[in-house]
């Protein structure tokens, strides 16, 4: 399955190449066609995804293991239905707004995880998603020197979270708009930047942009 994998999507017509820099950008071209002309690639074949049926029920409920580690760790695992959504708006909509409303309950600004600091209960806090057939399992890790508190008020606050009820979409349009504001600042930045961008596609055309 590694070979599987690794044939598969580590394949030069599946990657990019992004250099940066004040470089020549004739002569960068030049280098890079000339390597690969010397490099046989097999063609790539199509690439078939397998259907899993997820399920709601969960599993394995609790599991605890014994490391060396400077501050316990806590990992939460919570699936979601979220058909009746998909129902309504487009998947990518559905899933970005979902992880804004997750930033603004678990975020680094939230008065919730703020008060559990407060309280000395928590130290640091992040969370992640993973969508699945129709729906988000939602993944949250945190560091805290009393666990079991802390799984016991997360888990509490995360079952009377209704999504589709208090999934507002004119708030969030709001929180988008922010989310591209911080997004157009980046890239405006020159740091951010330097000075050329190329983007090579070595089994195809070459493109470079500047900016």
């Amino acid at each position: 399955d590694l070979y599987k994998c690794y044939n598969t999507f580590y394949n030069p017509s599946n990657m990019l190449l992004t250099i940066t820099g004040n470089v020549d950008v004739e002569e960068t071209l030049k280098i890079i066609k000339e390597n690969q002309a010397t490099k046989k690639f097999e063609p790539i074949k199509e690439i078939v995804k397998k259907e899993y049926n997820e399920q709601l029920n969960v599993v394995k409920k609790n599991e605890k293991i014994n490391m060396n580690v400077s501050i316990s760790k806590l990992f939460i695992g919570y699936k979601i239905n979220i058909e009746s959504l998909l129902k309504k708006y487009p998947k990518h909509y559905v899933l970005r707004y979902i992880n804004m409303y997750l930033d603004i309950k678990f975020g680094q600004l939230s008065e919730y995880i703020e008060d559990l600091r407060n309280e000395n209960i928590l130290d640091e806090i992040d969370f992640d998603t993973i969508y699945s057939n129709n729906y988000i399992e939602i993944i949250i890790y945190a560091d805290t020197n009393n666990t079991n508190k802390l799984k016991e008020i997360i888990c509490s606050y995360i079952k009377n979270i209704d999504i589709e009820k208090e999934l507002i979409f004119d708030v969030y349009d709001i929180y988008n708009k922010l989310n591209y504001q911080d997004f157009i600042y980046v890239i405006n930045n020159l740091d951010f930047n330097n000075n050329t961008i190329l983007i090579i596609d070595p089994l195809s055309s070459c493109q470079n942009e500047k900016n």
